[in-house]
């Protein structure tokens, strides 16, 4: 039905342009009738009308004045003036105000219907329009749904400052992101005598990443070599037993193949979204801690914490190896690791929990290579020595083969690579570019790039994007002719009202807010 608000100071206009519309047109239905302009303002925010029926002369606010207001806040709305007034100041003011059509007193019942029948069909067919953009928007949506929870995840885990649409994101996801929150990280190896390729174990692990993504309690963040970072959000101490169950989760996308070893390693869990890198970090030592254990298991950083003391030197060890990955103190890396070796030798550490720390060790840091953007770094770790003197050079031999692709890493680093992904951002920002894309353009890893990009400009990565995007969006609106909805599709933005709120937040005024003060310029 096509609802219609009649609005005239005579009671008996009123009353026979109900009847004629009522009689003639099946499709219509008055939801009111009011006598002045100050009611009809009122009435449309109350029962949202598709067609204003509106006289000009009333008292108050006359029928131009009520227009003005009404469209303010509701533009689509379609508006005929029936008025015994044929000025050409009131045609002229009428036209600026988008009026459909102008009905004089006394008109014909033929050409009110056909006039409004017309009307009728245009409101019928812009809906179909509506719907189908909706539609077509919803599908763009959901397509790019995946891409922002993951760049949501990397931006908790790796920038030191949200930006500043973090909220925006998540609203435009519809995910409740409430602390107190975990991280976990999941590790996937295969078995040491299994010669599967990488390409396969991939395969697996985009499996398990979109399997995961279908639960309200967690965001899924993106594949790191063979590492998986999850977001769990959870009510004071039910961590465990979610976790538990999400563990069930990927036994049973496992079930069809046993060759597979996973760990999942629990962070502690943050009152505060920016604490979240912190429980990265103590999800990977936990994960590490797993050592050569196979079959399913999982560390929660809490045991881990207790059961060593906060202070004790196997949870320094590995905070020192973050540290000096994340600083790029390579040289210092290689210390820790050795060193690790002398002490357990010196105090007579039993071989096999030496192996097992090493292992732990190895695990940690190739993880740390692979998410830095460090290429072809050997993932299998076989520590068999039977003896000290043969784990010292399996340990060699190991740190050797990192070293040579970190020194590749360092040799092919481009100095321009940052300034090649600002240019691209500045190229591409219409488009819904990630972080990983971004990463593979230039080649490092996502983290690496999100956190020298930062260092380098002073500003993160989708901050720059942003301000693209909006400076570019003022161009668009002081150029005119684009609705606001057009203008947000053009540079990038999925949802107009999405779009509205991150201008208005950059720029501290509404887009029409920002349009109207350029007209004054």
């Amino acid at each position: 039905m096509i609802r219609i608000l009649i609005v005239d100071d005579e009671e008996i206009e009123r009353v026979a342009l109900e009847k004629i519309l009522t009689t003639h047109l099946d499709q219509v239905e008055v939801v009111a009738t009011v006598g002045n302009g100050r009611e009809a303002i009122e009435k449309t925010g109350e029962l949202k009308p598709d067609l204003l029926l509106m006289d000009i002369q009333m008292p108050g606010f006359n029928g131009l004045e009520a227009i003005e207001r009404i469209r303010e806040k509701f533009s689509t709305i379609k508006v005929v003036i029936v008025s015994s007034y044929d000025t050409f100041t009131f045609a002229q003011q009428a036209i600026r105000l988008g009026v459909k059509d102008y009905l004089l007193k006394p008109s014909k019942v033929q050409a009110i219907v056909e006039t409004i029948r017309k009307l009728c069909d245009e409101i019928v067919q812009e809906r179909s329009h509506r719907i189908a953009s909706k539609e077509e928007t919803d599908h763009r949506i959901q397509k790019v749904l995946p891409i922002l929870e993951s760049e949501y995840v990397s931006r908790l885990l790796f920038d030191q400052v949200p930006a500043i649409d973090l909220e925006e994101m998540s609203n435009f996801m519809g995910i409740a992101v409430q602390p107190p929150a975990s991280v976990i990280v999941v590790s996937i190896q295969w078995r040491e005598d299994w010669g599967q390729q990488d390409r396969s174990l991939k395969d697996f692990m985009c499996e398990m990443q979109a399997e995961l993504r279908g639960r309200d309690d967690m965001m899924v963040g993106s594949v790191s070599g063979h590492i998986l970072p999850l977001l769990c959000f959870h009510r004071k101490g039910e961590e465990r037993r979610l976790i538990g169950k999400m563990m069930e989760q990927i036994r049973r996308l496992d079930c069809r193949d046993t060759k597979l070893h996973i760990g999942l390693g629990v962070g502690r869990a943050k009152a505060v979204l920016d604490d979240l890198r912190f429980s990265y970090q103590e999800a990977l030592i936990a994960c590490s801690d797993l050592g050569m254990g196979q079959g399913y298991r999982i560390r929660f950083y809490d045991d881990l914490s207790q059961e060593q003391g906060k202070d004790h030197k196997r949870l320094r060890v590995e905070r020192k190896l973050i540290e000096a990955i994340r600083n790029e103190r390579w040289q210092d890396t290689k210390e820790i690791i050795f060193g690790f070796l002398s002490v357990s030798e010196q105090r007579q550490t039993t071989l096999e929990e030496a192996k097992q720390r090493l292992y732990g060790h190895f695990l940690l840091l190739i993880h740390l290579l692979d998410e830095m953007g460090v290429k072809e770094v050997p993932a299998t770790i076989l520590l068999r020595g039977q003896s000290y003197m043969e784990l010292w050079q399996e340990a060699r031999v190991k740190i050797e083969e990192l070293d040579v692709a970190y020194q590749r890493f360092q040799q092919n680093a481009q100095f321009d690579a940052f300034d090649q992904v600002k240019k691209y951002i500045e190229e591409h920002f219409m488009e819904d570019l990630s972080l990983e894309q971004l990463a593979k353009f230039v080649q490092l890893s996502p983290f690496y790039l999100s956190k020298c990009f930062k260092e380098v400009f002073g500003i993160s990565y989708v901050d720059y994007m942003t301000q693209c995007r909006i400076s570019r969006a003022k161009e668009y609106i002081r150029q005119g002719g684009l609705s606001f909805k057009e203008i947000a599709y053009e540079v990038g933005y999925h949802d107009p009202n999405y779009f509205s709120r991150v201008f208005k937040k950059t720029c501290g005024l509404s887009p029409s807010q920002y349009r109207d003060k350029m007209k004054t310029i």
